[in-house]
C-alpha cells in the first residue's frame, strides 16, 4: 500500500482520510481522531496531502509538513464543484484527494506562526510615542493586534489611566 496522494476532511474531532496510489486507485479510507492523525501520518511515506483551507487547516498544514509530507490547502469553493454525490465527510475527503492532484488547481499559502507584534516591535512603538505606556497601547499597538485570535488584557497601569 503506497499512498501517493491523501485527502483529509478536517472536522472538530473526527477526520476522514482518503488515499490513492500512483494509478489513482483508492488504497486508504480511514476515520481518525485528532490524537491519532499525526502518529498515523508519521508512519506513511512522504506524499501529497490536501485539505480544505479553514481556521485550523493552517496549523495542520504546518504539522503535516514537519513530517515530510507536502501539504497543500485549497479554498473550499474550488473543491465544491467536484462533489459527485451526497455531501458527507467520506465523500469530501475523496473529492479533496482528487482535486489536490489537479494541475490547474489554485492553492492557499499556509500561514506562518509569526504574530503581528513580532513584525513591528513593541519597544520601537513605545519609544516613538514618547514613553507613555497608555498612548503606546491605545494609538499604536491596539490597531495592530485586532487580528489576533486571542483576548488581550490591558496592563493595570493603562486601565487605571483610562478610567480616570
Amino acid at each position: 500500500m503506497k499512498v501517493t496522494t491523501l485527502g483529509i476532511d478536517l472536522a472538530k474531532s473526527i477526520f476522514r482520510l482518503h488515499g490513492v496510489d500512483a494509478r489513482g486507485v483508492a488504497v486508504l479510507r480511514r476515520q481518525l481522531t485528532r490524537k491519532q492523525l499525526l502518529p498515523f501520518l508519521a508512519k506513511l511515506s512522504p506524499c501529497l496531502v490536501g485539505t480544505e483551507a479553514g481556521s485550523d487547516a493552517h496549523f495542520w498544514a504546518r504539522e503535516i509538513g514537519k513530517l515530510g509530507h507536502e501539504a497543500r490547502l485549497m479554498s473550499p469553493h474550488f473543491v465544491r464543484p467536484y462533489i459527485k454525490s451526497n455531501k458527507n465527510d467520506a465523500n469530501d475527503a475523496e473529492v479533496i484527494c482528487e482535486t489536490v492532484g489537479r494541475p490547474s488547481m489554485r492553492f492557499v499559502p499556509s500561514k506562518s506562526t509569526v504574530r503581528p507584534c513580532d513584525l513591528f516591535g513593541g519597544a520601537r512603538v513605545y519609544s516613538r510615542v514618547g514613553g507613555s505606556i497608555a498612548k503606546a497601547y491605545s494609538d499604536e499597538l491596539l490597531p495592530n493586534v485586532v487580528d489576533w485570535p486571542v483576548m488581550i488584557r490591558r496592563p493595570p497601569l493603562v486601565r487605571s489611566r483610562l478610567t480616570e
